[in-house]
């Protein structure tokens, strides 16, 4: 309970510290999520289903800097007899942007933390430290993307996690569509603790197509991912979460749309599949959710 109500003092205080800034003037832009998810184990012989929800406040300075911080709350239901896993995540993020001289483009340095703590049994997903540095690039016509990104993982226990991730971003169709391909390289100090795995890699590809005025459904933006290939405790920095399931994560698909209310609202939902295996137990299962975010922009 202490840890947990640290986490949510941190959360507090930062959010009692941005909001006010919707108010400084033109000099801040400020977003406000409120996210919330729920997912069902189909053919697993330990969980049942999943629910999460969680608020981030993001703010941005003259285009110069920027930082977001962020709370989660998951509860994992198991079979009947295993206790439920309760955790809570926060996650802070820092950037600064810059334009040399030489470059047709804006590069972007990047530290983004997580602290997880949760009441696992095994230890084996508790008391996660995790920082990610990350340098970007974006072309100023947004044509072309880069990014390399680095994560490391610390939990309980005796394991920690490096991950590398390389992404590359173009735009395609007169600005029409955005295709992302970001792969992950993660390496494991404890084979024991990552079912007999000290490397697992993924490739991460994203399509999103932007409508205009004809959008079917009033669909502003539709993105459909796909992942291929193996990740453990993966760190999504697009995302800002942790996948520290103690399971083999063998792929993925979703597809999401984003309705834009007016200047200020938009609302985004994501249906997908996510399939998992723990070699241990000899368990393969899928986790089919849903997933919204609601924003606010001032």
């Amino acid at each position: 309970m202490l840890k947990t109500a640290r986490l949510l003092t941190a959360t507090a205080l930062s959010v009692a510290v941005i909001v006010p800034l919707a108010q400084a003037g033109d000099e801040w832009d400020v977003k406000v999520d409120l996210q919330g998810s729920y997912g069902d184990y189909a053919k697993s012989t330990e969980r049942e289903d999943l629910w999460s929800a969680g608020l981030i406040v993001t703010a941005d300075y003259l285009d110069n800097v920027g930082f977001t911080v962020g709370y989660n709350k998951t509860e994992v239901n198991y079979t009947p007899g295993t206790p439920k896993l309760t955790q809570d995540a926060l996650f802070a993020s820092v950037r600064f942007h810059d334009t040399p001289d030489l470059l047709p483009g804006r590069l972007t340095y990047r530290l983004d933390g997580h602290l997880i703590e949760n009441d696992d049994p095994t230890g084996n997903t508790d008391e996660g430290r995790i920082l990610a540095p990350q340098i970007a690039y974006l072309a100023f016509d947004k044509s072309l993307y880069l990014d390399l990104g680095y994560a490391h993982s610390s939990y309980a226990g005796d394991l920690t996690l490096t991950q590398w991730t390389p992404t590359l971003g173009i735009g395609l169709n007169q600005g029409n569509d955005w295709l992302q391909l970001r792969g992950y390289l993660i390496h494991s100090s404890n084979a024991s603790r990552t079912q007999g795995k000290e490397d697992t890699s993924a490739v991460e590809a994203k399509l999103t197509h932007y409508f205009g005025s004809d959008a079917p459904l009033g669909i502003d933006r539709l993105q459909a991912t796909l992942l291929g290939g193996q990740r453990m405790y993966a760190v999504d920095g697009d995302a800002g979460a942790v996948y520290n399931l103690a399971d083999i994560q063998k792929g993925s698909l979703s597809l999401g749309g984003t309705w834009d209310l007016d200047d200020s609202w938009s609302v985004l939902l994501v249906g997908g599949l996510e399939k998992y295996e723990n070699q241990d137990i000899s368990d393969e299962y899928d986790n089919r959710y849903l997933y919204f975010d609601v924003n606010r922009k001032w």
